[in-house]
């Protein structure tokens, strides 16, 4: 090579366009990536909340005698969370027994959602609720990265609750 074609190539501005959008196309895809992990815990949550919600209304209409394992089939059946199993814990009054004969009725603590034994149903307890029997179903899901590594999602923890008077 001669001089005059080192410097030639040394001042060519042709190919600057191509190289810069090679550049910025790398940095948006994955700015893009990580925000598809984001919209990912999203709907997960989302999907998590929304089996809770609708076990708790199965265990409404069944409200004689919940099936606490069919319950928690059903959660982790609706989650629909690929990789994942919810852990699912279903509670009648804060206890596992969930029995009609055997649940005995309480009130619930409009603060903290804490159980404590009334005397009998339908009376008034401390909080301004009525006592009665409930049925608590709670969600939770460990989330795992799925594009790529993110340490702001790793280990982040899904959770659902609700509390429905049967």
């Amino acid at each position: 090579m001669t001089k005059d074609t080192i410097l030639s190539l040394r001042d060519d501005r042709r190919g600057v366009a191509i190289i810069e959008f090679a550049l910025w196309a790398s940095v948006i895809f994955v700015v893009l990536l990580v925000s598809a992990d984001f919209a990912m815990f999203s709907l997960y949550k989302a999907r998590l909340g929304r089996a809770v919600s609708a076990a708790s209304l199965a265990g409404f209409n069944s409200r004689e005698a919940p099936d606490t394992d069919q319950i928690a089939r059903y959660v982790t059946a609706m989650a629909d969370i690929p990789g994942i199993t919810p852990e699912v814990t279903v509670t009648c009054n804060g206890n596992t027994v969930c029995d009609a004969g055997l649940a005995q009725c309480g009130c619930i603590s409009l603060s903290d959602g804490s159980f404590s034994a009334a005397h009998s149903c339908g009376t008034s307890c401390p909080s301004g609720a009525l006592s009665g029997k409930f049925l608590t179903i709670s969600a939770r899901a460990t989330y795992r990265h799925v594009v790529m590594p993110n340490p702001w999602l790793e280990g982040r923890v899904m959770t659902a609750t609700t509390t429905v008077r049967l």
